[in-house]
């Protein structure tokens, strides 16, 4: 799932949600990586593809989406890390530090993931997208305090205030916690 660019979109309608992944495959040569509908009635949907494709896609589809958009973004060079959290769990390994970001968006909080973990020293461990949720995201990231610090600050730097529910950085974490996201 390694592409030049990747597209999210984020709306608040399932049926318009699929009516605008059918435009974005009509439009363009993507993959799409996932779409499906999440809690609280939200469709999520990410693609992605060579730079051009993709943008043409996404703006398409910003356009049939219209005022159903919730959030959205365009990425050069996602951060590799990103889609494997999505997909499988990823074994923590010794930490010394948790920094967790809780978002009202999914593509907020990609964004922020994308941030964090392109400005400082540290790994993704968990990334979750509204399932059950609520229609919230969050990550948890691993790594030194001052690299956990660093990259928070970067995270809730490259979004909106409004966007973020809640901002934690657990310095000294208890070794068992861990056990909680494997």
């Amino acid at each position: 799932m390694n592409h030049p660019c990747v597209g999210f979109l984020e709306l608040n309608t399932i049926a318009k949600g699929i009516l605008v992944v059918d435009a974005l495959l009509k439009k363009a040569t993507i993959n799409v990586h996932f779409s499906y509908p999440v809690s609280s009635g939200k469709y999520i949907i990410a693609f992605g593809g060579e730079v051009e494709e993709v943008k043409s896609a996404f703006s398409v589809g910003k356009e049939i989406a219209g005022n159903a958009l919730i959030d959205s973004f365009l990425l050069t060079n996602i951060h590799p890390q990103i889609f494997p959290c999505l997909k499988e769990k990823i074994e923590s390994q010794e930490f010394e530090a948790l920094g967790i970001l809780e978002t009202h968006t999914c593509a907020s909080c990609i964004v922020a993931l994308d941030c964090a973990l392109k400005t400082s020293k540290v790994r993704a461990i968990k990334l979750e997208l509204a399932k059950g949720i609520g229609g919230k995201a969050y990550f948890v990231i691993e790594g030194e305090v001052g690299e956990i610090e660093s990259a928070m600050l970067s995270a809730s730097r490259v979004i909106s205030k409004q966007n973020i529910i809640e901002k934690i950085v657990i310095p000294q974490a208890a070794h068992s916690l861990k056990k909680i996201f494997e």
